[in-house]
C-alpha cells in the first residue's frame, strides 16, 4: 500500500513548476498531486503564476515582486500548518493564498506594459541619448535594451558586449546597468563596461563613483576614478586594479589624452592600446613632460606621426617592435 503524503515543501514547489526537479522529486510531486483534487489545484494555481512572473521579464522589478510574493505566501502558509492540526483548514488558506496572488499578478498586469527598445552597432560604433539624457557608445556588435519611458523611481538598462556611459545625474533614481555576469549601479558617472558571456568582464570608472555587483543578492564593490573591475565568469573572481581608465574608452570619442605625462608614459599608455612592443633610446629625455590629445587612429602609424608634430621624437620599426628616437 503506498504512503499517503500531507504536504510537500515549498522548495520542491517552486523545484517542480521551474522543471527542476529529478526522477525521484518529479515522482514525490506526482504521487502528492494524485492524492487530492486540492493538491492539483494547488500546484496548477503556482504554475499560473509562474506564467505570470515570466511574462514580466521585461519589469524586472515587476517581476521579482511576483517571483518574491510566491515565497513569501508559501512561507506563511508553511508556518500556518506547523501550527494548526486540521489538514482541511490549510488547503482552504492556501487556495485563498492562491487566490491572492492570481488577484496581484492579474492587477500587474493591468497596467500599461512597457515598451522596451533594443540597439544594436551592428556597422561600427553607434551613439544615442536616452529618455533621461545619459549619453551612450556603443562599440561594434554591442547591444542595449531599455524602456520607452524610465519608471519614476528607478532607471535600468541592460547590455552586451562593450559600450561608455556618461550617466545623467539624477540622485532619486539610481542608474543600473545589467550585464551577463556584473551589475553597476550610479547616480551620474563616467564609465566603460564591457560585458562578455564567455570572456573576461570589465568596468572602468573614468567619473564619479559606481558600485560593481557579481550578481544577485551578493556584495558589491564600490569604485572610485581610475580604478577598473575585472570579472572572471569561468571561475567567479573579481579584482581590482588602479590603472588609466581612460585607456578603455578611446575608442567612444577617438582621443588619446595625456596629462604630465613623458614620453615613457606616453609609449606605455599605446603599447596598451596597439598590443606592441615600444623601445626607446636612452637619448631621449624622459624628464619633460607634455599635456594634450591626439587623434585615435586606428594605424599606430598614423598615431605616432601625429604626436611626433608636436612631441619631438622620431620612431621606426626594430625586429618586432617600434623604437623611438630622439629628433635631431
Amino acid at each position: 500500500m503506498v504512503q499517503r503524503m500531507t504536504q510537500i515543501s515549498e522548495e520542491l514547489m517552486m523545484k517542480y513548476i521551474t522543471n527542476q526537479c529529478s526522477n525521484e522529486e518529479l515522482r514525490m510531486v506526482q504521487q502528492w498531486i494524485d492524492e487530492s483534487e486540492d493538491n492539483a489545484r494547488q500546484i496548477f494555481e503556482l504554475e499560473r503564476i509562474a506564467m505570470l512572473a515570466e511574462s514580466l521579464k521585461t519589469d524586472k522589478h515587476q517581476h521579482d515582486r511576483v517571483w518574491n510574493s510566491i515565497n513569501e505566501r508559501i512561507a506563511d502558509d508553511k508556518l500556518r500548518q506547523s501550527r494548526l492540526k486540521r489538514m482541511r483548514f490549510f488547503r482552504w488558506s492556501a487556495a485563498a493564498v492562491f487566490i491572492g496572488i492570481i488577484l496581484g499578478g492579474l492587477f500587474i498586469l493591468r497596467q500599461p506594459k512597457v515598451e522596451m527598445i533594443e540597439l544594436m552597432a551592428s556597422n561600427g560604433t553607434m551613439t544615442i541619448t536616452l529618455p533621461d539624457s545619459t549619453k551612450v557608445w556603443l562599440n561594434r556588435y554591442a547591444s542595449i535594451t531599455y524602456p520607452k519611458t524610465f519608471a519614476d523611481d528607478r532607471r535600468i538598462v541592460s547590455i552586451s558586449g562593450e559600450v561608455y556611459f556618461e550617466v545623467a545625474h539624477d540622485t532619486s533614481r539610481p542608474f543600473t546597468v545589467d550585464g551577463k555576469w556584473l551589475n553597476v549601479t550610479v547616480l551620474g558617472t563616467k564609465f566603460n563596461f564591457n560585458s562578455s558571456e564567455y570572456k573576461e568582464n570589465t568596468v572602468s570608472l573614468l567619473e564619479g563613483k559606481i558600485e560593481v555587483t557579481p550578481g544577485k543578492n551578493k556584495d558589491g564593490v564600490v569604485l572610485s576614478p581610475g580604478q577598473k573591475v575585472l570579472f572572471n565568469p569561468q571561475n567567479g573572481r573579481m579584482s581590482i586594479s588602479q590603472v588609466n581608465t581612460a585607456l578603455d574608452a578611446v575608442w567612444h570619442n577617438r582621443l588619446i589624452r595625456f596629462h604630465n605625462a613623458t614620453i615613457a608614459e606616453i609609449a606605455a599608455d599605446l603599447e596598451k592600446l596597439y598590443g606592441v612592443e615600444i623601445t626607446i633610446r636612452n637619448s631621449v629625455d624622459n624628464s619633460r613632460t607634455y599635456s594634450g590629445s591626439t587623434v585615435y587612429y586606428s594605424s599606430i602609424d598614423s598615431t605616432l606621426e601625429a604626436l611626433s608634430e608636436t612631441i619631438p621624437f622620431v620612431f621606426s620599426y626594430h625586429g618586432y617592435g617600434i623604437l623611438i628616437s630622439d629628433k635631431k
